[in-house]
């Protein structure tokens, strides 16, 4: 996978945090509030940073790593 920068600025919407994770609009809301992915808000529009957004799944994604090694799972 490639390797996305903290300063990356792209701002995207619900609707394209979904797309981009292949999953529902409903349950990216729920994961941008769960993992609190800073967002910033235009008018009364609301944006996620692509590249924070990334940052936060890839840590917590090694915070799971780290209680249950892959290794455990085969």
């Amino acid at each position: 996978m490639k390797e996305v920068e903290m300063n990356d600025v792209t701002l995207l919407s619900l609707v394209e945090v979904a797309e981009l994770l292949g999953i529902s609009r409903t349950t990216a809301a729920e994961l941008v509030k769960e993992l609190e992915v800073p967002r910033i808000k235009i008018g009364k529009t609301i944006r996620y940073p692509r590249g924070q957004l990334i940052a936060t799944i890839n840590d917590t994604a090694r915070q799971y790593e780290e209680l249950l090694p892959i290794t455990d799972l085969i």
